[in-house]
């Protein structure tokens, strides 16, 4: 039976070349050359060509100068499908290129031709963190759904993947947060602020816009497109009055743009570098920008807001994934800042502003209350005591 193939070589200058092969007969008939390639995708359009004229009870004429067939490769198609997600966040589109970066031999290869095989191969030659392996896949399993394969090698449960080693993720304390504000640069303070009291994922941050901003109702708006996976609808999150004001000083009100971004030429790289610097200088561990995610969350939790609530604040598809992965134990946490944190998200129109931190609590202390006025770490807590009548207010 006629057959094609294509094989590997190494030249004597240890270049690498793809041949393709051809029989006319079966296994006792002359092996035949069908050509040299520098590249796969062009032994693999030969290769393509030669069998197609096989199957056709022809035999091939290699003096006949022919442009190699079109093959829409995997690389070919994962590109066409990066072009059509202008609804995602440049954080995902940044995972998707890395991981198109990755493809290897399978971005050769025809989407429709790919096995189960094939991806198990793939998966196990990535010398990546086992989450990035994972990242990477849904891209490929995205890519091959857009290609219409089906079924899709990459959705089967018989592809083995590494073991996720979970790590314990101890978020910033209330003490860490104060050290690392002090410290990080002023550009960045207003973020930090507004991750730690909202649990903003970056990507929402950036795609923060004027329009989104309610400021009669102290919140914020994080529209469905938006939100990782579109995991949630439209959910709005409550703002402090004090951060409230400090968003809308940022920009005169008729001179905002309800489309532009609160925060233009945000990135998270950028922001993630200057937090590790910031703990750095502090002498405190090293925190992402998604550790505040984790502290949110947790300190929700900690004050008794129900988890369905608490789910529909950040954007969970469910309320056991709340619990179960992002609810940490922080201990040190002064009451008056549970107190204002549940206040914040029972609020309702008509009540009385929240702001992030009792007045008798000021980022400044002077030296008759005992604590250090030359700008180096401060303990912000204060005396609970002092904070009494706002905590009367609150409660």
């Amino acid at each position: 039976m006629a057959s094609a193939s294509i094989v590997r070589r190494s030249t004597p200058s240890g270049k690498r070349r793809f041949v393709v092969q051809y029989r006319l007969g079966g296994r006792d008939s002359r092996m035949r050359h069908g050509g040299s390639y520098k590249t796969l995708r062009e032994a693999e359009a030969r290769h393509q060509w030669i069998a197609g004229e096989l199957a056709a009870g022809r035999v091939p004429d290699l003096g006949i100068e022919r442009e190699p067939a079109a093959v829409d490769v995997l690389r070919s198609v994962a590109d066409r499908y990066l072009a059509t997600r202008i609804d995602a966040t440049e954080n995902t589109l940044k995972t998707y290129r890395q991981a198109f970066k990755h493809l290897g031999s399978l971005g050769h290869a025809d989407p429709k031709a790919v096995t189960l095989p094939d991806v198990q191969e793939w998966v196990s030659g990535l010398a990546l963190a086992p989450a990035s392996v994972r990242k990477y896949l849904d891209a490929v399993r995205q890519v091959l759904d857009f290609a219409g394969v089906e079924p899709n090698p990459a959705r089967s449960q018989r592809l083995r993947l590494p073991r996720a080693d979970t790590e314990e993720v101890n978020p910033p304390t209330f003490r860490h947060v104060e050290a690392l504000l002090d410290t990080i640069t002023p550009k960045y303070r207003r973020h930090v602020r507004l991750l730690d009291w909202t649990g903003l994922r970056v990507g929402e941050l950036q795609a923060l816009t004027w329009g989104d901003l309610d400021f009669p109702g102290h919140r914020l708006r994080v529209a469905r497109g938006r939100t990782k996976g579109r995991t949630a609808g439209r959910r709005w999150i409550p703002l402090p009055a004090d951060l409230m004001a400090d968003l809308a000083a940022l920009v005169p009100v008729e001179d905002r743009d309800l489309d532009s971004p609160v925060f233009p030429g945000l990135s998270d790289d950028g922001l993630r570098n200057a937090m590790t610097r910031a703990c750095k200088l502090a002498g405190i561990p090293a925190y992402s920008p998604h550790d505040l995610r984790h502290r949110y969350i947790s300190l929700l939790v900690l004050a008794g807001v129900p988890a369905s609530v608490v789910r529909g604040f950040v954007g969970h598809a469910r309320a056991s994934m709340t619990l179960d992965v992002y609810s940490h134990v922080l201990l040190d946490e002064p009451q008056w800042s549970l107190t204002a944190r549940r206040a914040l998200v029972e609020r309702r129109d008509g009540d009385s502003p929240v702001t992030s931190r009792p007045e008798s609590d000021s980022l400044e202390h002077d030296s008759e209350q005992g604590f250090p006025s030359d700008g180096g770490y401060r303990d912000r807590t204060g005396d609970l005591r002092a904070a009494s009548a706002t905590l009367s207010q609150l409660s």
